[in-house]
């Protein structure tokens, strides 16, 4: 392709406008066509870039001028739009988490393998900061092998009055809503998981139907473990996290901040290991730069569905143990 991508963005709210900044500023990409369930909020995200807006899903997908779409819809139509983008020969890029459950999963990668077509997921928190070095180190062996993650990442209020995001039929539930981000991490650090204990309680009278609580330990292909704790009741917010390393357990009291990271000596009395090489461009822009130079130059996507899938089945795994109170295990990834 010789002209820019031309990207239609499918969800134009928050997130969708987001994703499509993030698409202008790469230079492989060109935002042309928009739609939304609100009319008026398409028109109003198509003039900021002098885009189309289009009244229909159908209208947009018939757009020759669009050949990938951006999905920043609600995670319970994810898959009835990715089918139908790809059936359209359109490239995917969907927001995490990729479906609601395995089976959606498995459909909208049949759709795109059968389209001819790319599938990509929006695992970002692999490119934030620091777990984008984190991953680095991993890979290279700074500080030895990972052998447990224990993260946090709770809530004190959930939504807003009216959202889409107060019914487990249309969010999931947090550990696919948010957990998705930290459990795709685990993956990335500690391979795929091969069994899972998940714990959760709904106990406060809230507007919302998301948990109180839910809590997963799981092993993973390594050998190494991982504990994962989230909800909407623990009055404050908060998002630490504990890596155990071989060489330097890595320590985070706020996970988002590359400054507050630690690399401390396994010692009775540790000394930190200084830290530095932090990526600085922006990690959603470095996201979907990457997905347009991977379509344009013919090769494999970033996050390919198959991914997005493995971090789906983990937190589907979680909520039927914690729905029957027994330990699951999870055959090999794609079975």
């Amino acid at each position: 392709m010789d002209q820019p991508i031309g990207v239609g963005l499918i969800g134009c709210g928050g997130m969708g406008a987001g994703l499509a900044n993030a698409v202008q500023a790469a230079a492989p990409g060109k935002m042309v066509a928009f739609f939304d369930a609100d009319a008026e909020r398409a028109k109003t995200v198509a003039g900021q870039f002098e885009g189309r807006a289009c009244e229909t899903l159908d209208a947009l997908l018939a757009d020759e001028g669009v050949q990938a779409v951006v999905i920043a819809t609600p995670p319970h139509v994810h898959e009835e739009q990715a089918v139908a983008s790809a059936r359209a020969g359109k490239h995917v890029y969907t927001e995490k988490p990729m479906a609601l459950g395995v089976a959606a999963c498995d459909n909208m990668i049949d759709a795109a393998r059968e389209a001819g077509v790319t599938l990509m997921v929006g695992q970002v928190l692999r490119l934030y900061e620091p777990f984008h070095s984190i991953l680095r180190w991993s890979k290279e062996g700074r500080f030895g092998r990972p052998f447990h993650a224990c993260i946090q990442r709770v809530s004190s209020a959930w939504g807003g009055k009216g959202s889409w995001r107060q019914e487990l039929a249309t969010v999931g539930g947090m550990l696919y809503e948010v957990g998705a981000h930290e459990l795709d991490f685990m993956r990335c650090l500690l391979g795929e998981p091969t069994q899972v204990y998940g714990a959760r309680q709904k106990v406060r009278a809230a507007e919302h139907e998301v948990e109180d609580v839910i809590s997963l330990l799981a092993r993973f292909t390594s050998g190494g473990s991982g504990h994962y704790d989230s909800g909407t009741a623990w009055g404050e917010g908060k998002f630490t996290f504990v890596l155990c390393v071989e060489e330097a357990p890595l320590v985070s009291a706020r996970a988002f901040r590359p400054e507050s990271l630690r690399a401390l000596t396994p010692a009775r009395e540790p000394e930190e290991i200084p830290l530095d090489g932090f990526e600085t461009e922006n990690a959603v822009q470095r996201q979907m730069r990457g997905w347009l130079e991977a379509l344009l130059e013919g090769r494999a996507v970033p996050v390919p569905g198959e991914e997005g899938r493995e971090t789906v089945r983990l937190a589907e795994a979680a909520y039927r143990s914690a729905e029957t109170g027994k330990l699951e295990i999870l055959p090999a990834a794609g079975e």
